[in-house]
Formats: structure tokens, C-alpha cells, sequence
């Protein structure tokens, strides 16, 4: 048998199973119905891996087919066929023809009138209208459009498909496991391709690999592979001519040399080219998104390339288009990561080198599998006339009813026109896109973006989650201290059913075990730790920085998934962690009320603090005298310490004092010996200074009654008796018969005498403690009070101190023990009170920060825990819906919530109802048989169509057990990365004040006071130190008007706009996000 020729199986191929039967054709149905991708379970479908590989043995009992197995392996072709599989089946694949536009580009009218224009400005610039200066002009325009067309164009070729597609057959299973796509998605694009119309292929952007994976799908399916929009700074060596041939159109990432003024001969050569590209028949494929994702989340869709599709059908130059849609994911990225650039360094350009050595370490790892889901097609034309036709019965038949608006029901950035709604986000295509083609008309712009919208919402719900999606996901939301693999798995289980219910395809199927084991070895132990202890395997992700951004990349692609219930979640717990951490939580009531009966209940210890208190506070002098006094016991050890040994020092030494005193006496008693002594009384008294201090000493000893009996005792007891005289002078003699002797009492005298500025010292304590026997007998009960239990001194210290130290906490103290007391009885009404209340206390939930920190102190005598009561809190429905959309509005740029004719706030109300489903909210039964009243009044009398029906907006109760809270707060740390960066943002906008930052020095800051607070604690997770929310912040910052932003040589530069450009208003935007931040258990 020939190599070229390839006989069918009767039978599908071993690495295919039985699909269900799938009718499709190209017809008006096609929109405007939801996408929903014809996807079923997905998985490692026809891995090249050993076959006793458990995801291999999994992946067989799939629907989706692995590309890179071909069908020239059956066993019915020839052995050449069988051993040359690869080239016999690129050798047979159907040739397509590549018209060449460049010759008709330059020809095109448009293009020579813009030339002539910019001609024309250039010569209105330099002054110069001769005729012969805007030849010279028009000349140099002409040169550089063909220049440009050059650079530009794309050079496909059928040789070079199948060449590249033979290398790809051999080089893909170097590094992937497998390629999957499903069969009747294939089905389908060859079904649309037999239409005759051009297919736009608008994928997620995930990795460089994306366009060329998407070409060689469709190549070896027999389908006319597109061309390719590419960025310009792929025009690298080698790998710049190899994308060309396989059907790259480069373009530039800056179409304008000079800000504020446009290159338009440059956007008039890539409009032409794409116009005539489609009019010759090309397919054409461009990124929605205009550049690879660095966070993992989809990002908002660029509308430049998709307005010259819509351009070309409006003038008619294509009759139709079918926009399709593409998803991709890897199990693991190719590209490797974008850490660095997320942490804020530059990007690093793209070059040969680094290119061949991508290659090299991609060809030496493993990756997993990559998954291509392409969505449904949807006809262009369709999507415009519709757009007319809502339009036209907008302004025809406006809206006076609920349901003509559920009849009209479209946002006006929808594809279906409507006039716009206060509860609508209104997002416009990127001023700064990579494109940057003009969007002029307001009705066409919008049209364009409601496509655009509707493309990344398709494509995000339809892409595969993955294998190490789910893990990281569930390491990150759920077990981020680590768990043991059994509890992982049970958790996967959980998850896999959930997103089973939710319709969402998953691109990988067998044992949790298997699965989880398979994520932690393609993410590595960089990201995720294994370790096995006695009770079983440890699976702990990686939290530090910055392991943690990358990890996070794998688990916000789930992100989508979740954010309306991690909305709604947020409001809930906003509204109900306050009221039941004061309020409704049995557990912390018991604590609180411990902790207030514990200061103000007990009796004694009321009289004896108060007690205390009235004698430090009743006189200014006692006060002085009393701090004095306690600082100098109590609030150093240091002062302690030396108070302490002063006083021993003096008084432990009284039998020396004693002896000296009798030394002294024993001296000046006799005659005789005064002449022997008088050189000893000489040196003491030569100065009348130290005899002053010696007689201010002498009298500060026996200044009191007690002290002066004592001490007349002790006089008359050494002159009494000559006996003791006697005794004295043997004293005198013993000491001064040797020189030796009178040396050691002199310099026992000079110890005693010499220092009179210690001398000073201890006299003024001694007085200051002696001087009046009423002070002496307070300060000597108040001594005692203060150290007679030890253990009254341990329990009452922290209160003493933490009320006493400062002013600022004696203030907040006080504010605090008024607001506990004062409304005791409201709070104890307020817990099973209607909403009025509720909503009273959530609304001034900012307000009150002293609350909030009692409630970080209430979470922590938890020990972590969440309350366990069946008590629940009401909310309204009105309030839920109200909030929800105002942190949709904070989010806007992060998220596209809904498609474009959907509104918000009936997302919302279905996400109210799955939380009814899981009975986190429950509907009161007056709530109940007021709606079935309701309901029996309206069938049992007829209205008018002037009155209005009455509607009692609904209210609904938070189920505040363990496991109901615990499934909010789960839903909330879904946004709480992103909802801290954007409050650290506001924060350091509080600071730029009379100040302009440039955009990369006000990132770098942003990242400085986030790392400041990671190290803190005031933020929890790591993974909220990106650039790219931050720069999502700003966005939204500039579009509630609080910044202004304008270029200078390239530079963005921002500042404070007038209205904000003072500490007071602007504060106002960090208090409004500051309400989406609360105390969290950690």
C-alpha cells in the first residue's frame, strides 16, 4: 500500500469511545441562545503514557480524543503506513489555498486617501504646502506602507503546515501527555467550514503554544487553518519566519510613536489587510483578551481586532462570519510562570536564545495534558440584526412593565441594545489595547463590546477544569494549613460533584487519590509539599513568597466559577458576623459576659477597685504623689531593683549605724582623749557645708517622736555610766594604738561621711517616707492593699495597665464600656429584632472600629472556632441585591459576571436561591404565608392596570450553624486577595496628596506597604501581591473619577483628581472599601 493512503477503520480506534449522538446545523438558532459547549466529561483521554498508568486506564472510558494518536496505527493499514504513521497521515492531508493580499492592500482607496491625509498633516506641521513638499510626503508614506505590509503579513504555507505538523507528532509527546479535543467539536468545525463563511477563532489566551496547538488541530482535521494575529515582539530570528509561514500577521503592541498623536497610516494598512484577508477567504484567529493571563483569571476582553470583523461585515465586504469561540487550559503552563512580572520587575523581551533554551528545558519536563474545547459558532449577522431589531422595538415600545423588561431584558453594553440601568456595569474595550483600533460610533463600540463580553464569558465557562486547578484550588480555599490525602480526596469528591451539578467540564475522570497524586507531581514540590507521617500522607501547599503566586495561578481559573455566591457570601457574612459577634453567638456571649462580669459584677472586687481608683484620683497632689510612687514600685524592675537595695542598704546596716554612732560618742566623751581625737572631729567638721548635710542627716533620722526616743535612749545610755566610759576609752585606746587600726576607722568614717551627694539621696527618700505620720500610714495601707494577695496583683495588673498607661486607651476604654452597657437592653432586642436594626448596625459597621477590634478579640478567645448556635440573622432581600451590586461595581474589572444581556441583580437572586437549596438561608414561615396571601389576593381580585400591586420586598435568615458559616466564609476568601489589594491601593492614594506618581513608581509602593502588612499580619495572604490587581484598582479608581491619569513620553503618570485631592475626601474612598474588610478566622 502506498504511504500516502490511509484505509479506514470499520471500527473507531482504541483511544475512542461511543459518543452520543450529536445533530448540529448552521441556522438562525445559533443565537441568541446561551453557548453551552456540547462537552462531556472530559479527561486524559488517550495519553501517550505507559498503559498501566492510572490516568491512562481512567482517560479510555472518555469522550474526548487524544489528537496526537492518529488512526494510520490500525492494524488494517499497511505495515509502511503503521510504521511511518506520522508522515502518511500529514502526507495526506487536503491542501487549502493562501491568497496572497499585499498587492491589493497597497491598491486599496482607503489606504491611499489616509496616506494622502497624513501627507497633508505633515506638511500643515512643517509649514510647508508646496506641492512638491507633499509629494516628497506622500512618497515617504507610500515607502513606509509597504514597509509595514511587509513586516506584517503572513506567508502560509502547505509545505510548512505539514512539515511543522510532522515535528509537532514527534515533539508534542516530549512534554505533553496528551492533546484533547473533543471528536464532536470537530464535527462541528467542519460542519461551519462547508458554510462558506470565514471562521474567527477567538481563544483564551493561556501560552505562546495556544496558536500553534489550534492550527495543527485544524490542520490535521482537514479544516482551513486561520491567520493568526501575533505580537510583534515574536518577529524574532528563526521562530519569527516559522510563525509566518504557519499563518502569523504580526502586529505592534504600540501602534502610536508619539502619545496623543496616532500613527493612521499604520491602523489604515492592518485595517485594510484584515479586510481584504476576509474578503479572500481566510479564517482569521485572534486573542479576545489581547495577551497571555498572568494571574490565571480571564482578563477583560480587548475590542480593536473584533471591530474590523464587524467593520468588514457592516460595508459589506463579508456577507456573514462565524465567531468561534476557544478554550484552553494546561494541567500545567508551558510558558512556566509570570512571578516575576507579578512582583513587579520588568518584562523580560523575547529573543532567540531565551527561545531555544525555552524550548530545551520545555522538551526535558513533563506538562500534563492540554485541553481545546471549541465552543458553538454564532453567526456575526445575527448577532448585529438582532441588536437592530431590539433597538427598534426599544425606542418603538419603551419599557412600562416587569415584563417587557424581562421581554427586553439587556444591559446597553449588551449585544441587544437596551438603554442602560443604574444596576448595569458599563465596561468599554481598553483604551490602551493592543490593537488600539478606533471604535467611533457609540452604537457600533458597544456592539463590538457586547460580543467581545459575550466571547469571554462563553469561553470561561466552557474551559476544562483541570486536574491541578481543583487541587490548588482546595489547598488555597480550604486546607491552606495542610490536610492528610484522605480528606483531600473526600473534599475532590465533594468539589467534582458540585461542578457536576453546575454543568462545568472537567478534564480529568478516575480515582480522587490517583487525581491528586497526579497534580501534586506536575506542580512539584515547589508548590506543593508531600510528607508522609504515622497517620498518613501530608499534602501541605507552599503559602510563602513567592511559590504562593504561581500556586494561586492554577487556582484562579475556579474563581469565575464562584464569584457571584463569594458576592453574595460577603454580604452575608458582613451583615451577620457583626450582629452575632456581639449579639446572637451563645458561645461569645458567654465569653463577653464573662469578661464584663469579670471587671464589674464581683462585689468585693467593685469596692476594692473602686477604692483603689478614688484614691489615685480624688486630689491632683495624691495623684502626683501616688504615681510617683506605684511607677516607681511597679513599672520597672529596673527602679525596683535599686529602690530595694537603697532601702536594704540603709537599713540593714543599723547595727553598723548603731556602732558608729557609739564610735562617735566614745570619742568626744572624755578629755583626754579630745586631744587625741581632735585631728578625727577636725577632718569631720573642717567644712561648715558637711557639717550642714551632717546635721540635715542627723536631724532627718530623728526627726520623729519614735526615732527621737529611740535615739535619746541611746544617747544616755552611752554617757550614763562610767562603765561604759570606761569601756569606751579601751575602745578609743584599742583603736588608736596602732596606725593600722586608726587607718580602717578612718576609712569606715569616710565610706559613711565623704558622699554627701548620696548623703542627699537617702535622705530625701527617708523623708519622703517618714516625714508625716498620716502619709506614712496611707502609703503604708496603700502598699499593702496593693501587694497583700498575689494573686489580685497578677489578675488586676493587665487592667490597671491597659486603662492607665495611655490617655488614648483610657478614652477608647471608656468609649468601649459605655457602648457595651449603655445599649444593653437594644442589643439584647436587636438579636431577634426585624432588619431596620440590622441594617442599622451594618450600614455603621465602619464606623465603630472599636467594635471591630473587640470582635478580632472575640474571634481569638474562639480559639479559632466558629459559632455553633442555630440562632439566625434576617436581611432583606432589597439590602442583599443593593450590596451585592455595589461590590460588583468594586470588582468590575477584575470579573465579567454575566453575559451581556443578563442582569445582575437576577444572578443574584439565583445565587439566593442555591443558598436556600443548602439552607444557609432560610425563608421564615410569616415570610411564606405572606407570599401564598399574596398570592391568593391577586388571583382573587382584579387590579387596574394604574394601581400597583402591593410587593412586600422579601426577607430572608442566615443560618448561623458551624457548617453554614463555614461555607460562607469559604465563599468570602475567594475574594479576599483581591479585596485587599484593592484596599491597600486606596490606602496609599490617601498618601498622593498634592502629588503626581508615575504608574510603576505608584505600583512599586502599593507592593512595599502590601509586603508591610503581610509581615504585620493586617493581610493574610500572600497571593494578593500582584501587579495586575493593582493596576485593576487603579483603573477602577480612575473610573469613579478619584484619580486622573495622562502620558508624557510614554510614562503614565497619576494623580489626585480635584474633588479628591484632600486627606478628608479621599479617605471616604478607603472607608468605602474598608466596609468589604473584616476580622477573618485565620
Amino acid at each position: 500500500m502506498a504511504v500516502g493512503t490511509i484505509r479506514q477503520s470499520a471500527s473507531p480506534p482504541a483511544n475512542w469511545t461511543k459518543m452520543p449522538q450529536f445533530h448540529h446545523t448552521l441556522n438562525s438558532s445559533l443565537f441568541p441562545v446561551a453557548h453551552i459547549p456540547i462537552v462531556q466529561s472530559g479527561g486524559y483521554g488517550g495519553t501517550t503514557a505507559p498503559l498501566n498508568s492510572l490516568v491512562t486506564k481512567a482517560a479510555k472510558s472518555l469522550n474526548v480524543r487524544n489528537i496526537l494518536l492518529v488512526d494510520a496505527l490500525s492494524y488494517q493499514n499497511g505495515f509502511l503506513t503503521r510504521k511511518l504513521c506520522h508522515l502518511a497521515t500529514v502526507w495526506g492531508l487536503k491542501k487549502h489555498e493562501y491568497p496572497q493580499v499585499s498587492p491589493v492592500v497597497l491598491r486599496d482607496q482607503r489606504l491611499k486617501d489616509t496616506i494622502e491625509a497624513a501627507a497633508f498633516e505633515d506638511c500643515k506641521a512643517t509649514g510647508e504646502t508646496g506641492e512638491s513638499q507633499f509629494n516628497k510626503f506622500k512618497s515617504f508614506h507610500e515607502n513606509r506602507a509597504f514597509k509595514i505590509i511587509e513586516t506584517m503579513r503572513s506567508t502560509m504555507s502547505n509545505f510548512l503546515l505539514k512539515l511543522t505538523s510532522w515535528v509537532l507528532y514527534k515533539l508534542l509527546p516530549c512534554f505533553l501527555t496528551s492533546v484533547v479535543a473533543h471528536p464532536a467539536h470537530i464535527d462541528m468545525l467542519k460542519k461551519a467550514s462547508h458554510s462558506g463563511l470565514p471562521l474567527i477563532f477567538l481563544p483564551l489566551h493561556r501560552s505562546h503554544l495556544d496558536y500553534i496547538l489550534i492550527s495543527f488541530i485544524l490542520v490535521n482535521n482537514n479544516i482551513k487553518p486561520p491567520l493568526v494575529a501575533a505580537g510583534n515582539n515574536l518577529r524574532i530570528p528563526v521562530f519569527g519566519w516559522l510563525l509566518r509561514g504557519l499563518g502569523a500577521f504580526f502586529i505592534k503592541r504600540r501602534m502610536d510613536p508619539v502619545q496623543g498623536r496616532k500613527d493612521t497610516v499604520y491602523r489604515a494598512v492592518l485595517h485594510t489587510y484584515m479586510m481584504a484577508c476576509l474578503s479572500a477567504g481566510h479564517n482569521m484567529e485572534f486573542f479576545i483578551e489581547g495577551g497571555r493571563t498572568r494571574t490565571g483569571k480571564t482578563c477583560m476582553p480587548k475590542g480593536g481586532l473584533l471591530s474590523v470583523i464587524v467593520k468588514a461585515y457592516m460595508d459589506g465586504i463579508v456577507q456573514d462570519a462565524l465567531l468561534v469561540p476557544v478554550s484552553v487550559n494546561y494541567e500545567k503552563l508551558v510558558d512556566g510562570n509570570f512571578v516575576r512580572e507579578q512582583l513587579g520587575q520588568p518584562k523580560q523581551m523575547e529573543t532567540f536564545s531565551s527561545a531555544i533554551k525555552a524550548i530545551w528545558s520545555v522538551l526535558n519536563s513533563n506538562y500534563g495534558m492540554m485541553r481545546i474545547d471549541f465552543n458553538q459558532p454564532f453567526s456575526l449577522r445575527e448577532l448585529v440584526e438582532s441588536f437592530q431589531r431590539r433597538k427598534v422595538k426599544l425606542i418603538a415600545a419603551p419599557v412600562t412593565s416587569d415584563s417587557d423588561r424581562a421581554e427586553l431584558s439587556a444591559p446597553p453594553n449588551s449585544d441587544c441594545g437596551v438603554i442602560a440601568s443604574k444596576k448595569q456595569l458599563h465596561t468599554a474595550p481598553s483604551s490602551t489595547s493592543l490593537y488600539g483600533i478606533d471604535v467611533v460610533v457609540e452604537e457600533h463600540r458597544q456592539l463590538v463590546e457586547s460580543i467581545a463580553r459575550h466571547v469571554v464569558y462563553d469561553c470561561t465557562r466552557a474551559q476544562a477544569i483541570m486536574s491541578t486547578n481543583a487541587v490548588a484550588f482546595l489547598l488555597l480555599t480550604k486546607f491552606r494549613q495542610g490536610t492528610t490525602l484522605e480528606l483531600l480526596a473526600e473534599a475532590l469528591d465533594q468539589f467534582r460533584q458540585e461542578l457536576d451539578w453546575a454543568d462545568r467540564d472537567l478534564g480529568f475522570t478516575g480515582e480522587s487519590v490517583d487525581v491528586i497524586n497526579h497534580a501534586v507531581d506536575l506542580l512539584g514540590p515547589g508548590l506543593i509539599k508531600r510528607e508522609r507521617h504515622s497517620d498518613g500522607a501530608m499534602i501541605t501547599p507552599v503559602t510563602m513568597l513567592p511559590n504562593v503566586i504561581e500556586l494561586s495561578y492554577y487556582s484562579n481559573a475556579l474563581l469565575s466559577q464562584y464569584v457571584i455566591d463569594a458576592v453574595l457570601a460577603s454580604m452575608l457574612l458582613k451583615a451577620s458576623y457583626l450582629i452575632l459577634s456581639l449579639l446572637v453567638t451563645a458561645s461569645m456571649l458567654l465569653k463577653a459576659s464573662y469578661l464584663i462580669l469579670s471587671l464589674l459584677v464581683t462585689a468585693s472586687m467593685l469596692l476594692k477597685a473602686s477604692y483603689l481608683i478614688l484614691s489615685l484620683l480624688v486630689t491632683a497632689n495624691m495623684l502626683l504623689k501616688a504615681s510617683y510612687l506605684i511607677l516607681s514600685l511597679l513599672v520597672t524592675a529596673n527602679m525596683l531593683l535599686k529602690a530595694s537595695y537603697l532601702i536594704l542598704s540603709l537599713l540593714v546596716t543599723a547595727s553598723m549605724l548603731l556602732k558608729a554612732s557609739y564610735l562617735i560618742l566614745s570619742l568626744l566623751v572624755t578629755a583626754s582623749m579630745l586631744l587625741k581625737a581632735s585631728y578625727l572631729i577636725l577632718s569631720l567638721l573642717v567644712t561648715a557645708n558637711m557639717l550642714l548635710k551632717a546635721s540635715y542627716l542627723i536631724l532627718s533620722l530623728l526627726v520623729t517622736a519614735n526615732m527621737l526616743l529611740k535615739a535619746s535612749y541611746l544617747i544616755l545610755s552611752l554617757l550614763v555610766t562610767a562603765s561604759m566610759l570606761l569601756k569606751a576609752s579601751y575602745l578609743i585606746l584599742s583603736l588608736l594604738v596602732t596606725a593600722s587600726m586608726l587607718l580602717k576607722a578612718s576609712y569606715l568614717i569616710l565610706s559613711l561621711l565623704v558622699t554627701a551627694n548620696m548623703l542627699l539621696k537617702a535622705s530625701y527618700l527617708i523623708l519622703s517616707l517618714l516625714v508625716t505620720a498620716n502619709m506614712l500610714l496611707k502609703a503604708s495601707y496603700l502598699i499593702l492593699s496593693l501587694l497583700v494577695t498575689a494573686s489580685m496583683l497578677l489578675k488586676a495588673s493587665y487592667l490597671i495597665l491597659s486603662l492607665l498607661v495611655t490617655a488614648s486607651m483610657l478614652l477608647k476604654a471608656s468609649y468601649l464600656i459605655l457602648s457595651l452597657l449603655v445599649t444593653a437592653s437594644m442589643l439584647l432586642k436587636a438579636s431577634y429584632s426585624r432588619p431596620p436594626f440590622s441594617s442599622f448596625l451594618f450600614y455603621s459597621y465602619s464606623k465603630f472600629p472599636l467594635l471591630t477590634a473587640i470582635y478580632s478579640i472575640f474571634l481569638e478567645n474562639l480559639n479559632g472556632s466558629l459559632p455553633s448556635t442555630n440562632e439566625t440573622v434576617s436581611i432583606g432581600q432589597d439590602k442583599l441585591i443593593e450590596y451585592s451590586l455595589e461590590l460588583f461595581d468594586i470588582l468590575q474589572f477584575e470579573f465579567i459576571f454575566s453575559k451581556p444581556c443578563q442582569y445582575l441583580d437576577s444572578l443574584v437572586m439565583e445565587a439566593i436561591e442555591n443558598l436556600k437549596v443548602k439552607e444557609i438561608l432560610l425563608e421564615p414561615e410569616e415570610e411564606q404565608w405572606s407570599k401564598r396571601f399574596a398570592q391568593h389576593l391577586e388571583h382573587e381580585f382584579d387590579h387596574s392596570d394604574d394601581d400597583e400591586p402591593y410587593f412586600r420586598v422579601p426577607h430572608y435568615q442566615v443560618d448561623t450553624s458551624s457548617k453554614s458559616m463555614s461555607h460562607l466564609e469559604f465563599l468570602h476568601t475567594l475574594l479576599r486577595s483581591l479585596l485587599d489589594v484593592y484596599v491597600v491601593s486606596a490606602l496609599v492614594i490617601t498618601r498622593m496628596v498634592d502629588r503626581e506618581l508615575p504608574e510603576r513608581e505608584l505600583v512599586m509602593e502599593v507592593l512595599a506597604e502590601m509586603k508591610t502588612q503581610l509581615d504585620d499580619g493586617d493581610m493574610l495572604y500572600g497571593e494578593s501581591l500582584c501587579v495586575d490587581p493593582i493596576k485593576n484598582a487603579l483603573k477602577l479608581f480612575e473610573r469613579w473619577e478619584v484619580l486622573g491619569c495622562h502620558s508624557e513620553d510614554r510614562v503614565k503618570s497619576y494623580h489626585l483628581k480635584e474633588a479628591f485631592d484632600s486627606e478628608t475626601e479621599v479617605a471616604l474612598v478607603l472607608d468605602k472599601l474598608n466596609r468589604f474588610k473584616f476580622p477573618l478566622n485565620k
